[in-house]
């Protein structure tokens, strides 16, 4: 999702956020925790790949637990946004609140073709 926003929203975002690395193996997210930040893979791979971006995207606009471990299979570089900080960005930038809905309608189809 950060590679289709524009410069001036990835600005905010990286202003907002801070960019973390992961060694391969590390456990970014545990089970049953709360998301806490957007999370956005900037280089590396993760298991369970995520479908949408940020990772658990739906869980971080619900404030809903992380239903399996992700962890980073190769050494990865995220960008955090804190999700309090996140949700007031998608509240005051339009293109920001729409690339979050388009990944939204994306997830959906895609499980619609699973089942």
């Amino acid at each position: 999702m950060i590679e289709k926003a524009s410069r001036i929203v990835r600005n905010k975002l990286f202003t907002l956020g801070r960019v973390r690395r992961y060694e391969q193996g590390k456990i970014i997210l545990k089970k049953g925790e709360t998301q806490r930040a957007a999370l956005f893979v900037l280089s590396g791979e993760l298991e369970p790949t995520p479908i949408t971006r940020p990772i658990y995207l739906i869980e971080l606009l619900e404030g809903e637990k992380v239903s399996n471990d992700v962890k980073a299979t190769l050494p990865t570089e995220m960008l955090l946004v804190p999700r309090e900080k996140f949700l007031e960005l998608m509240k005051s930038n339009v293109e920001l609140a729409c690339l979050v809905i388009d990944e939204l309608l994306k997830h959906h189809k895609e499980n619609l073709m699973i089942k």
